[in-house]
């Protein structure tokens, strides 16, 4: 006979304790204690009892709860042990404390630290010189990057990914699948969600400067999840935003304004110029094709095919100020949209537009007159009190 293990609780977490104590030891002789047993009740044949005399077996909680967890941890500390999956990966120098659960397929790197009443769940890395405070639950599949701290009692739910050097407090509750990119300093247990952390999901203004933009502005935003191709050509003025799932390729110079706003699911592509000024904006999935292939016959076509056997019109676009493209609007190689064009749903643009026109249709009809001098006057006033 192996061991001799009580594990308090018999719930999933218990459940999950046991299947990591049986697999690293399978003669192990296990217990569970709750005192909410039924008569008779076995888990792989390991009594589940109401009341047990401890004496010198090994105890680990089996409650995923943090503050019960603690509590029960705290009240056998005598006894508390650790259980760690023998397919779990300890690195060098990690430091493991008392009544810590580590369970199959963990990462845990060098020079970590786990503390006391830990849980780190199927599948989690800890990367290199991360801190575990007491008490702290990791759920299955979450990322805890190089040098991150997490506080206290604090509870991270499953494919969670914490970016390095992030320091989180004591007492907090992060949701599942969330992305935490900045520091969490207050807790009183809080609960932070995937939806409050992603709109912080954007590059910082530094982190774009290396990334090579040939400019940009103060305050600008490109959030993570867009794909921007040759930025060392791409201009972006003062508050500008592009946001998550936009596609840019920039093989000619792209100048974007002040105060544009692309957004998601927009397309500028085909390998021509494109300028669009300041105060304008793309809807969602508008598509600003800068060049074409010939589709009469006259060459092959798409880019998988060597420049020397297509015919490809390069052109440019340009969007003037206050232009506002509604959803899936198309504007083709060699258009001009005039300043403060507005375009209904799925407009397609073969020709320039005229200044402060409403377009709509396929091909773009001109279906009316914009206003313009409040705009005007609105703009002046911005420029005066905010730029």
């Amino acid at each position: 006979m192996g061991n001799k293990y009580v594990i308090i609780g018999c719930g999933g977490h218990a459940k999950s304790i046991l299947d990591v104590i049986l697999f690293n030891e399978p003669d192990a002789d296990v217990v569970f204690l709750d005192e909410n047993a039924k008569e008779n009740e076995k888990i792989l044949n390991c009594p589940v009892l109401k009341d047990y005399n401890i004496k010198d077996e090994k105890v680990i909680i089996g409650i995923g709860d943090n503050v019960k967890r603690r509590k029960l941890s705290e009240k056998y500390y005598n006894n508390l042990t650790s259980v760690i999956s023998k397919t779990a990966y300890i690195g060098k120098d990690v430091k493991i404390g008392k009544g810590v659960f580590i369970a199959h397929n963990t990462y845990v790197g060098i020079f970590s630290e786990i503390g006391d009443f830990s849980v780190v769940n199927t599948g989690a890395i800890i990367e290199h010189e991360c801190k575990l405070e007491k008490c702290v639950f990791i759920g299955p599949n979450s990322t805890i990057c190089g040098k991150a701290n997490v506080g206290a009692n604090t509870f991270i739910g499953a494919d969670t990914t914490i970016l390095p050097r992030i320091n989180i407090c004591s007492d907090v509750t992060i949701g599942a699948k969330s992305l935490v990119a900045k520091e969490i300093q207050s807790g009183g247990g809080g609960l932070v969600s995937r939806d409050t952390l992603q709109t912080k999901d954007f590059w910082t203004g530094e982190e774009l400067i290396k990334m090579g933009f040939k400019h940009v502005g103060k305050n600008v935003k490109i959030f993570k999840k867009a794909t921007i191709v040759k930025p060392e050509n791409i201009y972006i003025g003062d508050y500008s935003q592009i946001d998550d799932f936009v596609h840019i390729i920039a093989s000619q110079p792209i100048y974007i304004g002040k105060r544009v706003h692309i957004s998601t699911q927009c397309v500028i592509s085909g390998g021509g110029s494109c300028t669009i000024e300041d105060y304008a904006g793309l809807a969602a999935g508008c598509k600003i094709i800068t060049g074409s292939d010939d589709f009469l016959g006259n060459a092959m076509t798409n880019p998988c095919v060597p420049e020397e056997y297509r015919k490809v019109n390069r052109s440019f676009v340009t969007i003037k100020k206050h232009s506002i493209l509604g959803t899936n609007s198309i504007v083709l190689p060699g258009i001009t949209i005039e300043e403060g064009t507005a375009s209904t749903v799925g407009t397609v643009f073969y020709k320039n537009s005229e200044p402060w026109s409403i377009y709509k249709g396929c091909p773009a009809i001109k279906a009316g007159r914009r206003k313009f001098k409040k705009i005007l006057e609105l703009e002046k006033e911005l420029k005066k009190n905010y730029d």
